[in-house]
């Protein structure tokens, strides 16, 4: 993110040649046509006491006749007056990161604070640049969704500013999250109760060493009398689709699972379309239910039973989180846990065999 926007002519009063690219305006501009320190320009664009009314229209008048425009963002981001929150979240196109982000928002636009957006990828190697990068544009606090890091590395972060980490829970650093076991257990107890024996689950790749659905599933399995069956996959739709296909393709009906349980919606509707590539009909050959209760699970054509983890409310939280550290830099940490809900859809239904 640049401190100034703007566009200079190649000639002087800020005209610019036919034929030439317009070249960035900036303070130091500015400050060279008023006769005045940069400091004093910026001192001037952030309302702050200390410029006369006279070197205050002396710039604004050097500005306008060069053409200067101020950065918005920047210019609050530079205002130690004003509080900025760095929101940092893993893959834009699944869509609880979306609702996380919009709990955040509902807060900060009470206090008008600026909310400055960095977003990672899915294999997670982008994560600390993201983080780093976020540091740097002078954000007070980060609040973070989804991080792939290992814990030691995210605590680390959190030593170089205020982090709250959002969706997962990091041992030493403000966490809020749902509980993860409590929600897998949920639905693998609901897929149970619909008659299912033969059920497998997708899973996420372990982050820090912990997969606490995984491990929900597996002990809800093992108390029923049942082998889990799980297998990873990464977290987009195309290769939970690929992991799906190799589940479903067993050529021995009995072999087959009658549901799977994905990790998240996204990856759940990898499974539907692997099923559908199959020639397989949901529920009626085969029960699928994510987790996240994201928009498009509640669509009718998709009906996908889920479990509802908040998201917008644990983005509240995440933002209140924030400014309590900021308020009480030294208070001990806060892990906050919320409880999930199970939303039951068509997507669901007893096994063919109860049929």
């Amino acid at each position: 993110m640049t401190a100034e926007s703007g566009a200079r002519g190649g000639s002087r009063g800020g005209e610019t040649p036919a034929g030439a690219s317009p070249a960035r305006v900036t303070m130091e501009d500015v400050a060279r046509r008023a006769g005045v320190s940069r400091s004093l320009v910026s001192i001037a664009y952030r309302g702050v006491p200390g410029v006369s009314d006279e070197t205050r229209d002396a710039i604004f008048e050097a500005a306008r006749a060069i053409g200067y425009t101020p950065n918005s963002i920047a210019s609050r981001l530079a205002s130690r007056n004003r509080e900025s929150v760095g929101f940092y979240l893993l893959d834009l196109r699944n869509s609880v990161y979306v609702d996380v982000f919009d709990g955040v928002r509902e807060v900060t636009g009470e206090r008008g604070t600026t909310v400055v957006l960095g977003v990672g990828e899915t294999h997670g190697s982008e994560d600390r640049a993201g983080l780093t990068a976020l540091m740097s544009s002078q954000a007070d606090v980060i609040i973070a969704t989804g991080l792939l890091l290992p814990d030691a590395e995210i605590l680390e972060l959190s030593r170089q500013r205020p982090l709250v980490s959002v969706t997962r829970q990091v041992p030493g650093v403000d966490s809020v999250s749902s509980d993860d076991e409590a929600g897998a257990t949920l639905v693998t107890e609901h897929l149970l109760a619909l008659g299912h024996r033969r059920i497998a689950h997708l899973a996420a790749p372990d982050i820090g060493g912990r997969s606490p659905r995984a491990d929900a599933y597996a002990r809800t399995m093992r108390k029923a009398g049942l082998e889990p069956r799980m297998l990873t996959a990464g977290f987009t739709q195309s290769s939970a689709s690929a992991a799906a296909r190799s589940l479903l393709s067993s050529p021995a009906p009995g072999e087959r699972p009658t549901a799977i349980f994905a990790t998240n919606d996204v990856t759940a509707l990898g499974v539907i379309e692997a099923a559908h590539e199959l020639g397989l009909r949901i529920p009626r050959d085969l029960s699928v239910a994510g987790y996240d209760d994201t928009a498009a699970a509640a669509l009718a054509p998709i009906s996908l039973t889920s479990v509802d983890q908040d998201a917008r409310s644990l983005g509240r939280l995440a933002a209140s989180a924030a400014f309590a550290r900021l308020a009480s830099p030294s208070a001990p940490v806060v892990a906050r846990v919320q409880q999930p809900t199970l939303r039951p859809r068509r997507s669901t239904a007893p096994p063919p065999s109860a049929a």
